[in-house]
């Protein structure tokens, strides 16, 4: 990774290396203030070169990785998600 951007509310990162289909994505993280008083994570992996079921699969994999992220916030019970898996796609 490279980073791209480091600030309080949001961190991007630049793909150098891994799955060919990755390479020069970007990963952003950023904190939003909830009207609730709470904060929410806004996550994005974009620039990917086009649609495949390898895309399909991370979106999915990201979306399961925070939640398991929210609830060990939630209740200080943090796992991998799901059961130990990092991964399907080698």
């Amino acid at each position: 990774m490279e980073m791209q951007s480091d600030t309080p509310d949001e961190v991007v990162w630049r793909v150098l290396e891994g799955p060919d289909a990755w390479i020069d994505t970007l990963i952003t993280f950023a904190l939003h203030p909830s009207s609730n008083g709470g904060t929410t994570l806004l996550f994005t992996h974009a620039r990917w070169a086009e649609a495949s079921e390898f895309m399909s699969g991370c979106s999915t994999n990201w979306g399961s990785y925070l939640t398991s992220l929210k609830t060990g916030a939630e209740n200080g019970r943090f796992a991998a998600y799901p059961h130990g898996e990092i991964s399907r796609w080698s």
